[in-house]
Order: structure tokens, then C-alpha cells, then sequence
């Protein structure tokens, strides 16, 4: 499993440094990451492309080694280090050794999947922080620790961070630890509750309304007409 994980490491590193810039990365860098910028100052179709975690992380790491490829893509392949972390610690769990090879090549093993990590976007950072999510949501499940609760809120809340598309997810994960927590006979369940409260609440107080705005300014809907056209009809396709 560690060859197999540092040969798709390698992949990922060597073709994030030698595939040109596509239109999307130029237009995030341009825009989003040239420069001190933190929150939109406005809306309109194009803020859909500012990935508030990659832009953060790219006008870091271009700012330290210029606007290279491999330096506004390197926020996205370290996520991926963070991704095969994750699935192999989640995949471990297994007790057959063919079922953990076979669970992480499937979970890894994949072009479209791989083609996130090297494009400076916000989509392989979301992957990153969604598998140390349910890793930690999966840990909570057994331990229900303060510690792994922490851990999950923080890999939820940089997962959205990274792209607003997973704040569905997010909700039903974040569903899932508050009914856990109510179902338990934990001593420290008001506190566990109060955690999730305080800490959800606030990041939804800011995300939300970036939300609406962008939903008003119609860059929640720029592209297809349709989930089925824009979405499942092409990737179904390409699959076949």
C-alpha cells in the first residue's frame, strides 16, 4: 500500500508541474490569489471560481515561489498527501488484507479523482479535508472523545472552506455527530453538544449568507441549465 501510495504521490507531483494552466486556474489566480484578498468585495457569475481555502493557500504559496505551475497547484497536492492518509488509516480498519488493498486502490485509483489534486482549485483541498472528516466522524462514532469531535468540526468547516458545494455533506455529517451524541450515554454529552453548537453555528453565520449572495447574483447556477445535463448526463458519459 505505501508504493502504491508514493507512485500516485509522484504522479500527482510530476503532473501538476508539467501540464499548462488551465483557463479555470488562470482565471482563480488573476482574480482571487494575485494579491491580498480574503472575502469577495462583489458578486456576480464569477465568484463561483473563488475558492475561499485555495485562494487563501495559493497567494501563500505563490507568493513565497511566483506564479509557477507547480507552486499555484502545491496547496492541492499536499491535500493529496492528506487524502491517502486518510483513506489508508480508514481502509486499515479492515480486517482482510485483500479488502484494505482492494478498498484503497478504489478510493484512490481514479484519473478524474487524481485530476483534482493537481489543479489549483479548491476541489482537491475539499477532498482532503472530506477524508479526514469521516475518518474522524467514523472515529467519534466509537470513542465519542472530545478530541476526534474537534478534529471532525475542523476537517468539516476547511472542507466547505475549500469548496461550498460540500456544505451538503458537511450538514449531513454534522447531523449524524449531533445524533450520535444524543444516543449515547456519555457523561460529557451536553458538553460534546455545546462544542458542536459553538463551533457550527458561528461558521454557518458566515458561510450562509456568502451563499445567498452568490445564489442572487447567479453563480450558484453558472454552466447548465440542468443537474442531470451539466452533471450526471457528462460524467456518466466520460465514464463509458
Amino acid at each position: 500500500m505505501l508504493l502504491c501510495a508514493l507512485g500516485l504521490f509522484a504522479y500527482v507531483a510530476i503532473r501538476s508541474a508539467t501540464i499548462d494552466i488551465t483557463i479555470d486556474e488562470a482565471y482563480s489566480w488573476k482574480f482571487f490569489s494575485y494579491g491580498p484578498h480574503l472575502y469577495p468585495q462583489k458578486y456576480d457569475v464569477t465568484t463561483a471560481n473563488d475558492h475561499w481555502l485555495n485562494s487563501w493557500l495559493v497567494q501563500l504559496t505563490g507568493g513565497v515561489f511566483g506564479p509557477r505551475n507547480w507552486a499555484l497547484r502545491l496547496p492541492n497536492v499536499l491535500a493529496f498527501a492528506v487524502y491517502l492518509f486518510f483513506t489508508a488509516r480508514f481502509v486499515l480498519s479492515f480486517r482482510a488484507r485483500w479488502y484494505t488493498l482492494a478498498a484503497f486502490l478504489l478510493l484512490n485509483v481514479h484519473p478524474y479523482l487524481l485530476d483534482f489534486f493537481s489543479a489549483e482549485r479548491g476541489y482537491g483541498l475539499a477532498f482532503g479535508a472530506m477524508s479526514a472528516c469521516i475518518f474522524f466522524l467514523f472515529r467519534f462514532s466509537g470513542s465519542l472523545a472530545r478530541k476526534d469531535l474537534c478534529f471532525f468540526l475542523l476537517a468539516g468547516c476547511l472542507a466547505v472552506l475549500a469548496n461550498f458545494a460540500v456544505i451538503s455533506f458537511f450538514m449531513v455529517a454534522l447531523g449524524m455527530a449531533v445524533l450520535l451524541t444524543l444516543l449515547s450515554k456519555n457523561a460529557d454529552r451536553k458538553k460534546l453538544l455545546l462544542l458542536t453548537v459553538c463551533v457550527s453555528v458561528p461558521f454557518l453565520a458566515i458561510v450562509v449568507p456568502h451563499l445567498f449572495h452568490m445564489q442572487h447574483s447567479g453563480a450558484l447556477y453558472y454552466g447548465e441549465n440542468s443537474l442531470w445535463e451539466g452533471t450526471a448526463k457528462s460524467v456518466f458519459t466520460s465514464l463509458l
